[in-house]
Order: C-alpha cells, then sequence, then structure tokens
C-alpha cells in the first residue's frame, strides 16, 4: 500500500488461487533458467481481506 505521496506504506503477502493467475516464463537469464522460476501475472483479482496478511505482521516473532 502506498500513502498519498506515493511512498511505501506497508506490503502484503496474499493469497489468490492458482487459477486466477497466469504463469509468464521470464526466467531466460543462464542464471536463473534452471531455478524453474517464473512470473505470475494477476489482472483484476480481487483478494478478500482474510487472504491477505502484512508482512510486518507475519515477520514478527510470537
Amino acid at each position: 500500500m502506498r500513502d498519498e505521496a506515493g511512498a511505501v506504506e506497508e506490503q502484503a503477502m496474499l493469497l489468490v488461487p492458482a487459477s486466477e493467475l497466469r504463469i509468464e516464463d521470464t526466467w531466460r537469464t543462464a542464471g536463473m533458467r534452471g531455478t524453474a522460476s517464473n512470473t505470475l501475472i494477476g489482472r483484476d483479482v480481487f483478494v478478500p481481506q482474510h487472504r491477505m496478511m502484512s508482512v510486518r505482521a507475519a515477520s514478527q516473532e510470537s
């Protein structure tokens, strides 16, 4: 999330069903090709509040 000035205010992790994402093979450099890494693209995906968690909250020790 960004504030009114455009600065990053908070980051979040989201759970999105794979069926709502498109896989784009963009990692073609020699060092990354063998990792099977890809880019996930989601357009106009609705993510309900219960599928969001702030990175700050996730990184805090319990």
